[in-house]
């Protein structure tokens, strides 16, 4: 992995940089939807060419395998778009009762899940000679997210992807905090989005408060259930917010689970130099 994209990946942790205009079209969408039920992680598309599709579930052990090897076959995922691109774009040509919301909603959190996984992909630099396809998924979730109503499940996948969008824009970080409280609006107990929103407050803002603090440490049990790059994510952030508070013991814990969890993983290993050299930071 060469400097750029290392650059790129560490600002994106730490940047979650999100795509002001996405997120305001995004917004009008949900709150005009809160009444909508919250699906389960396990999206059941079951029909014609979508029964063989990579599940969510799949897909997040093939992003894991990813971070600890460097290496992916993108192929099916962009198949897979190309696939649900097509269906949804029938269902959401429905009119009236006609269009079904919720599979429209559960079609296009697969969607956002493979576009996470083939940007990220992108930007360390494995699949270059994909830009065209990238290109056009991008496009592709502007329409579908112009025209959805989209429910808790859609928004936190939305976050998700955003995470691993281009992150030169430092200043739209503020926005992703947004999407994670739309999420807990309408689902209160969805605790990928509390521990998420825990995160932003780790790094979000200069000083800390005893309310973030607070709301930070109540979500930290809460880790354990994300998925594998996800608690990844987690461990480094909460490593890096009690080494800041002096917590020293607990700093070293986080980062020796993140270790555990993707041995010799770039990141991990530059935080554990920076450590034994005085610094609190990548």
């Amino acid at each position: 992995m060469n400097k750029r994209y290392l650059f790129c990946f560490l600002l994106t942790v730490f940047c979650l940089c999100v795509c002001t205009a996405l997120v305001s079209q995004i917004d009008s969408g949900v709150e005009n939807n809160t009444s909508i039920s919250v699906e389960s992680d396990e999206i059941a598309i079951n029909e014609g060419s979508l029964k063989d599709l990579p599940s969510i579930e799949e897909s997040e052990l093939l992003f894991a395998e990813f971070y600890k090897t460097g290496k992916i076959d993108t192929e099916p995922l962009f198949v897979g778009l190309e696939k649900l691109e097509q269906e949804l774009t029938k269902v959401q040509n429905l009119k009236g009762k006609e269009r079904n919301i919720e599979k429209e909603n559960q079609l296009l959190t697969l969607y956002l899940e493979y576009a996470k996984i083939v940007f990220t992909a992108y930007l360390f630099g494995s699949i270059n000679q994909s830009f065209p396809k990238i290109h056009n998924m991008e496009k592709q979730i502007d329409v579908f997210l112009k025209r959805c109503k989209p429910n808790s499940s859609v928004c936190l996948k939305f976050a998700d992807y955003l995470y691993a969008r281009l992150p030169e824009n430092r200043k739209v970080v503020f926005k992703l905090p947004v999407l994670y409280r739309k999420v807990l609006l309408q689902d209160s107990k969805n605790n990928e989005a509390k521990v998420k929103l825990a995160c932003w407050y780790t790094f979000s803002a200069q000083e800390t408060t005893s309310n973030t603090n607070s709301f930070i440490e109540e979500n930290e049990a809460l880790i354990e259930e994300l998925s594998a790059v996800d608690r990844l994510n987690a461990y480094i952030v909460y490593s890096l917010y009690y080494m800041k508070k002096y917590n020293t013991k607990k700093g070293w814990k986080y980062l020796q689970k993140a270790e555990e969890l993707f041995p010799s993983y770039i990141l991990t290993e530059r935080l554990r130099a920076n450590y034994k050299k005085g610094i609190l930071s990548l």
